[in-house]
C-alpha cells in the first residue's frame, strides 16, 4: 500500500513502557512519526519487545518505520544478557587494534553482525553505533571508554567495521557524534559544551575522522558549539554547522539530531525542534517519555520530503517499502 510521505513527520519519538498506551496509540496515529526509539524501560523479554514493535507498526499503518536503539557495548546497551549480546566497550577494541588492526576489524564486524541479527529478529532496524569521537585525555568522560581511541585511521577502520557488521544483518548504523564530541569538557546531557579549538586543528583531527566516514548513510549530531564554525549555536541548531558538515566534511547521508531533550539545548521544546529542523537536520530525535512534550515535537517537526525519503530507502535494512 502506498503511503503519502508528506504526511509523515520527521521525528523519532519514545514509548513509555512495555506496551503502547491508548494515549500513545492515538497520538502516533494522529501525527505519524517516522519512527521510535526504545530504551531499557521498553524491554522485558524478546517476545514482549517484538509485540511492542508490532503494535508501533500497526499504529503507524506501515511496515517500514524506523525502530532505533542504542546498543554500542558494555557502557551503553539498552538490551542485556541473557537474550542480547553485550559487547565490550569500544576502548577494548581500540586496544586490540594496536596489536593487530586487521584482526580487530574482523572481530568487531563479526560481533556487530551478531548484535544486528539479534536486533533484527525482534524488529529493530537502526542501531546508534559506532561512536566516532576521538578520545581526548582531558575531556569529560561522557565519551571515554565509548571511543575507539585517539588514532584517526584506527577509529575510521573500526567504525567502518561496525557499519559493515550491522549491514550484514540488515540493520542501519548511526555514526556519532558528527562532527566530533571528543573535546567536550562537559557532558551535553546536562550542559552545553563549547569548543574553542581552531579550525585547522579540528580539520586535522576530529573532523578528519568524519571525512573518512562521509559515505556512511546516517549520522547523529553533537550538541556542541564549535566557535570556529558558529559561536552562537550548537551544531544541532546551527545552519552554518550543518552546511559545513555537508559541504566541507562532505557527509551526504541523513543527519539525525542527538536527543532534543538533552540539557545542552535550552528553551521551549517547540522552539528547539523548529531550530533543529531549520538548521537542516533531516531527522529529529526526542527521548523523554512525556506525552505533551512528544506532541509538541511532532507538531513542530517538518514533514518528510523526496530527498529524505530517497535516503531512507537506501538504508541498510530490508523491508517492504511503503513509500
Amino acid at each position: 500500500m502506498s503511503v503519502d510521505y508528506q504526511k509523515i513527520k520527521s521525528a523519532i519519538v519514545p514509548v513509555s513502557s512495555f506496551n503502547l498506551t491508548i494515549e500513545e496509540d492515538k497520538l502516533f496515529k494522529k501525527y505519524n512519526p517516522l519512527g521510535y526509539i526504545l530504551f531499557s524501560r521498553n524491554y522485558k523479554d524478546p517476545a514482549q519487545l517484538k509485540k511492542l514493535i508490532d503494535s508501533l507498526k500497526e499504529a503507524s499503518g506501515r511496515e517500514d518505520i524506523l525502530i532505533v536503539i542504542d546498543q554500542e557495548g558494555e557502557r551503553v546497551a539498552r538490551l542485556r544478557e541473557p537474550h542480547f549480546k553485550v559487547l565490550q566497550n569500544a576502548e577494548k577494541y581500540g586496544q586490540e587494534a594496536k596489536i593487530n588492526l586487521e584482526e580487530a576489524v574482523k572481530k568487531l564486524r563479526a560481533d556487530f553482525a551478531i548484535v544486528g541479527k539479534q536486533l533484527k529478529d525482534v524488529g529493530i532496524n537502526v542501531n546508534c553505533a559506532p561512536v566516532a569521537d576521538l578520545y581526548q585525555l582531558d575531556a569529560n568522560p561522557i565519551i571515554g571508554v565509548r571511543s575507539y581511541g585517539g588514532d584517526i585511521e584506527t577509529v575510521i577502520a573500526l567504525c567502518k567495521a561496525v557499519d559493515a557488521g550491522l549491514a550484514d544483518s540488515h540493520v542501519q548504523s548511526v555514526v556519532k557524534h558528527i562532527p566530533g564530541h571528543g573535546r567536550a569538557k562537559v557532558d551535553s546531557h546536562f550542559q552545553l559544551p563549547i569548543v574553542d579549538t581552531d579550525l585547522k586543528t579540528l580539520l586535522s583531527t576530529d573532523f578528519k575522522v568524519f571525512q573518512g566516514l562521509k559515505s556512511m548513510k546516517l549520522a547523529m549530531t553533537a550538541h556542541i558549539v564549535f566557535t570556529a564554525i558558529d559561536e552562537d549555536a550548537p551544531v544541532t541548531l546551527s545552519k552554518k554547522a550543518i552546511d559545513y558538515i555537508r559541504k566541507n566534511i562532505g557527509f551526504c547521508g541523513l543527519i539525525m539530531t542527538d536527543a532534543l531533550d538533552m540539557k545542552a539545548l535550552s528553551g521551549d521544546i517547540k522552539e528547539i525542534t523548529r531550530k533543529a529542523s531549520e538548521s537542516g537536520c533531516d531527522i529529529l530525535l526526542y527521548c523523554e517519555s512525556n506525552l505533551s512534550q512528544i506532541e509538541a515535537v511532532l507538531i513542530s517537526s517538518h514533514a518528510l520530503n523526496s530527498e529524505i525519503v530517497m535516503k531512507i530507502k537506501s538504508l541498510n535494512y530490508s523491508t517492504e517499502k511503503s513509500f
